[in-house]
């Protein structure tokens, strides 16, 4: 009765065969959507470094001090940090980290929204 536990299921073996099988079919497609997806990466990560770092620091300190409801102390702490990984040269890692956020963010939206029941 139990001895389907005693043979290993081939999923590894599987898997290589859907990835064969869709690189084999699709690779056209997959090469469009990387090639727009890079696109539309350099794009947003150029725009944000077009922006001077102390402007974009200043500004998202004042957003942190109106989204967490004019206190000081979030702000602060806010500015301080992104003074900090300018400090370290990080400003262009984290320009693209927020670029990943960013595009991520919005193609969850465009495929959760439609998901999401109406009622």
């Amino acid at each position: 009765m139990l001895d389907f536990l005693q043979h290993e299921i081939p999923l590894p073996s599987w898997i290589d065969s859907g990835v064969d099988w869709l690189t084999e079919h699709w690779s056209g497609l997959f090469s469009i959507l990387q090639t727009v997806g890079e696109a539309v990466m350099n794009f947003t990560t150029n725009t944000l470094s077009a922006v001077p770092p102390l402007f974009l620091m200043v500004l998202l300190t004042v957003a942190a001090f109106f989204v967490f409801n004019r206190k000081w102390g979030f702000a602060l702490f806010t500015f301080i940090g992104l003074l900090f990984i300018y400090n370290q040269g990080m400003w262009t890692d984290l320009m693209n980290t927020v670029t990943l956020v960013i595009i991520s963010s919005l193609v969850a939206i465009v495929i959760g929204v439609p998901l999401v029941p109406r009622g």
